[in-house]
């Protein structure tokens, strides 16, 4: 067997992929990756800028988008499109817990006053990073496995109700549509419906593996079309300006109406659009018109309000434990301390 010689670009790239981390793309990142973890602190990470944009941002008036999702389903390739910066081709971030981009001098300047949280994919196995169950005879590790999936499933409800309850608008990131999704989904409607005031959410179907546009119309018309979560209606985009849609690439996406008493309820928007895969046919066609529609949204949303996001967590992560925990957490067992780490204070056992 001749082994390949490794040229200098595939070299250069399998050091881009190897010192690839999360925070080079995002100002903040809060270490949410265990309900229990929060007795010894959930971190907060900075980019080199990243502590003096969030004090710089913290009262600013935000449009808050939020973006969830299965595991490798595309959502940090989605936020990538949206602040124009492209990751090298095949390397993939891992979202930690709470991942947070600020908008820059140039997007305030535009207008786009758009604060982005990405959260970490639902749906991970289940790790023992202790390896504490190597230790344990099988009645110690089976409780054990018990509750690292309990704290598993509280912490992505956690993430899942603080995005979906804070953001004004929310992006759902899917592949080809499976069931697992359709239960997520299902849980993000609910939660959607029963929160106050005007709400809007966009469904992106990262349809990577597609490169015809053939393929694409055939799956609308076998799959989404026809699926027990949604029922779709086509739209044709327009805008009396000629210039502003091209010829021969998509202006089509598909929206859902839901009923209120009989009637349509205008409160929850949902809106889906199409990627494909941006280096062939199917994204040349539909990617440009989905990410510009959905900054058309971003820009134009006026409702804004401050968002200092570690206050937030704080108080979201309290509300959640009345529901969540036997125990409920109080204002005073959480506190921030200075660097900006969340702690429950000693003392509070159980909490799950």
């Amino acid at each position: 067997m001749i082994k390949k010689k490794q040229s200098k670009w595939d070299m250069q790239f399998a050091i881009d992929i190897k010192n690839h981390k999360a925070i080079e793309y995002y100002d903040v990142i809060v270490c949410i990756d265990s309900i229990l973890g929060i007795e010894s602190g959930w971190k907060v990470k900075y980019s080199e800028k990243g502590k003096e944009i969030y004090e710089k941002m913290k009262d600013k008036e935000l449009v808050k988008v939020g973006v969830v999702g299965l595991r490798n389903k595309g959502k940090s390739w989605i936020l990538q499109k949206f602040l124009n910066k492209d990751l090298p081709k095949g390397t993939s971030i891992k979202t930690e817990g709470l991942s947070i981009k600020y908008p820059n001098d140039e997007d305030i300047q535009k207008n786009r006053n758009y604060i982005l949280l990405d959260s970490a994919g639902t749906e991970e196995p289940l790790l023992d990073n202790d390896k504490k169950l190597l230790n344990m005879n099988q009645d110690e590790a089976l409780n054990q496995l018990e509750l690292i999936a309990k704290d598993k499933t509280s912490t992505e409800l956690f993430l899942q109700q603080f995005i979906t309850n804070t953001c004004d608008i929310l992006l759902f990131v899917v592949g080809v549509l499976t069931y697992s999704e359709q239960k997520l989904l299902t849980k993000i409607h609910t939660i959607l419906r029963h929160k106050k005031g005007y709400k809007k959410l966009f469904i992106i179907h990262n349809l990577q593996n597609f490169v015809k546009v053939k393929q694409v119309e055939d799956y609308l018309e076998e799959y989404l079309k026809h699926s027990a979560t949604f029922a779709l209606k086509e739209t044709i985009f327009t805008k009396t300006d000629k210039n502003s849609l091209d010829v021969g690439k998509n202006s089509k996406y598909f929206v859902e109406t839901f009923k209120k008493n009989n009637e349509d309820d205008s409160s929850l928007q949902v809106f889906h659009l199409i990627m494909a895969n941006e280096f062939d046919e199917a994204g040349s066609y539909y990617n440009d018109f989905a990410i510009n529609y959905l900054k058309d949204h971003l820009n134009s949303f006026t409702d804004i309000k401050s968002f200092p996001v570690i206050e937030k967590i704080k108080e979201s992560f309290i509300r959640f434990s009345v529901e969540a925990f036997e125990n409920p957490i109080h204002k005073e067992d959480v506190t921030i301390a200075q660097d900006l780490t969340i702690k429950l204070n000693p003392g509070k056992k159980n909490i799950i």
